[in-house]
């Protein structure tokens, strides 16, 4: 019978829980900053939130789609590196772009898209993309003083 790869050194069986343990804590952690729902995807760990003070219409229907409402962060590790490639992706009424923007570039975080979704919706939202490569706690902290500066309110998916 063949032996069990552990996921994370890629060795036939992993004898330390220990390690594993200590990654599941961080992983709660990271995902408590942001009060958001954590997840591995590709290796990468993805922190799901959705907006929870909008109640969009699209073509004059009401909407709660993830697709229409994502707060969502990504976080990629490159092994014996600290510092990790941080993604940031969240919704935002047009009138808490600039405010969201402005604190994002004074953390030294990169606000690399900025663009709509949908045709015929309301209220009008527009979607915020931004990037670093920075601490993740550092990153996910700034991310959640922008958010907060504009008012955003979410939730956990």
């Amino acid at each position: 019978m063949a032996r069990r790869r552990c996921h994370c050194h890629r060795r036939r069986h992993c004898h330390r829980k220990r390690h594993h343990r200590h990654r599941r804590r961080l992983i709660r952690r990271l995902a408590r900053i942001v009060r958001a729902t954590p997840a591995i995807v590709n290796g990468a760990l993805v922190l799901q939130a959705v907006r929870s003070d909008l109640k969009p219409r699209i073509l004059r229907r009401r909407t709660r789609s993830p697709l229409v409402l994502p707060v969502f962060f990504s976080l990629e590790r490159r092994r014996g590196s600290r510092r990790t490639l941080n993604l940031g992706e969240a919704v935002l009424r047009q009138r808490e772009v600039n405010r969201v923007m402005r604190v994002l570039r004074r953390k030294g975080i990169l606000v690399t898209a900025l663009h709509n979704h949908w045709l015929f919706e309301k209220p009008r939202l527009m979607y915020m993309h931004w990037e670093a490569v920075m601490r993740p706690v550092r990153f996910l902290r700034a991310s959640r003083r922008a958010l907060k500066a504009a008012g955003v309110r979410f939730r956990p998916l």
